[in-house]
């Protein structure tokens, strides 16, 4: 099986797994990235022979091209689930990503806007209409609960619970 029909068939699996569109495209160029550089820095490109030596070059290949540690951990457990799933798949024997470590990207908190940026966003919106209305109680509900946008966004009428008092 070529490269593109392992790759397809693990995208596959995370859509009948319910992993989001966003999620699936995130693991697609990480996959298409590793196999690039199997065909440039390795004699064979059968799945089956890629090694923990093979991946720990291929980290430091990442390192070299100036990554961001947060990119490179992306890329690595991209490969560490794909890995898995091949194992599982009885494609490979043993999964060569298990003693791989992931190097730890800085964990930066969100840039939470001041109360007077808020009273001035809030004090712009014209509640005379029923779309400045919504538009208001979205942004105080996002800066009351710390939503990001796409929670947000994912919001519904059913995602509000009255009796429970929760959102």
């Amino acid at each position: 099986m070529s490269e593109n029909a392992y790759i397809e068939e693990f995208l596959e699996n995370l859509r009948h797994r319910k992993y989001s569109p966003k999620s699936i495209n995130t693991y697609r160029y990480p996959l298409r990235l590793f196999f690039e550089y199997l065909s440039k820095n390795s004699s064979s490109l059968r799945i089956q022979d890629v090694s923990t030596e093979t991946l720990i070059k291929y980290r430091r290949y990442l390192l070299k091209k100036e990554f961001l540690p947060s990119s490179i951990e992306v890329y690595l457990r991209a490969l560490r689930i794909f890995f898995r799933y091949l194992e599982e798949k009885a494609v490979i024997f043993a999964n060569p990503m298990e003693h791989i470590k992931n190097p730890r990207g800085e964990k930066k908190l969100p840039e939470v806007p001041s109360i007077n940026d808020l009273e001035k966003l809030i004090s712009v919106i014209d509640l005379s209409t029923p779309s400045g209305m919504r538009d208001r109680a979205m942004v105080e509900v996002a800066y009351c609960c710390g939503l990001r946008l796409n929670e947000i966004l994912s919001l519904s009428l059913f995602s509000v619970d009255l009796q429970g008092k929760t959102l």
